[in-house]
């Protein structure tokens, strides 16, 4: 940790990562605040002697083991323990170097294979985005055998179907839509974009998409897809840009009426959200 991000660390800091290490590991030591926060050895002592004044009954100090451990009273007082943020961390925890995980449990996940995308394009699209300007793309295509030039005004960045992609006005088929960064070859030109990206209304407009659990599925099971979930009543509303609202559908196998087998969730809404999408479609 370099010293610049050491002097952001203030004692608020340093007592909720006290907090911490008691609620996950359930033990906290000096050396785990002087390794993580570049402190002194008597500043590290001096935060533990803080944490124990504010919350005297959260740790006790084992001389054998010579660290303080969390006693069955032990109640969090600096921060809300929060099972997404620490399975976050521990995800980035290789990569991030201010993670306050220090013993993390064995884990693995999938490999994630990355598009590739080019440094330099990716900057026009930024500048493109924050100067409104258009700019000439090379663009491949699927509905299309080979790459062919093309104006664009992007206006936004999305993130869905495990890719980025720019959101723009198309001056050939006159019309918003995504453009994969992946598959923007080259830029050559640009131009002041004559567009308001309050015109893209599929962007602009938000919809809240229903979903319960199948109800294929035994009363326990849907009890469980509840939970998983976060359902309540057996409901879980999200809200969504109508452009993404696809791939959403897509990732989550959707897209139809049909409910597959082993479909855990379906979209009670779907007349309403296709009405919505057909409204703010583009006439050709």
């Amino acid at each position: 940790m370099s010293n610049d991000s050491n002097m952001q660390w203030g004692i608020e800091r340093r007592l909720e990562f006290i907090d911490y290490l008691l609620y996950w590991d359930g033990k906290v030591n000096r050396r785990d605040i002087i390794e993580t926060f570049g402190v002194s050895t008597p500043q590290a002592s001096a935060d533990i002697k803080r944490y124990q004044e504010l919350a005297p009954h959260n740790l006790e100090y084992d001389k054998s083991k010579k660290y303080y451990f969390a006693p069955a009273s032990f109640s969090p007082k600096f921060m809300k323990p929060d099972a997404e943020q620490y399975l976050s961390q521990l995800l980035n925890a290789q990569q991030n170097p201010e993670s306050l995980i220090i013993e993390a449990p064995a884990y693995a996940t999938l490999p994630n294979i990355r598009r590739t995308i080019d440094t330099g394009i990716l900057k026009h699209i930024v500048r493109a985005i924050r100067d409104k300007q258009a700019i000439e793309i090379k663009y491949q295509s699927f509905s299309k055998p080979n790459p062919s030039w093309r104006w664009i005004s992007p206006h936004a960045l999305g993130f869905a179907d495990k890719r980025w992609h720019c959101r723009a006005y198309c001056d050939n088929n006159q019309d918003f839509r995504d453009f994969v960064l992946s598959r923007i070859l080259e830029v050559r030109h640009k131009k002041p974009a004559f567009l308001n990206p309050q015109d893209d209304k599929e962007w602009q407009t938000e919809v809240t998409l229903e979903l319960s659990p199948n109800p294929n599925l035994s009363e326990e099971q849907q009890k469980a897809i509840a939970r998983d979930y976060g359902m309540q009543n057996a409901r879980l509303q999200i809200s969504t840009k109508v452009a993404l609202v696809h791939y959403f559908l897509y990732e989550y196998g959707l897209e139809t009426d049909q409910i597959g087998e082993k479909q855990e969730i379906v979209l009670l809404n779907r007349v309403e959200i296709q009405a919505m999408q057909q409204q703010l479609r583009p006439t050709p």
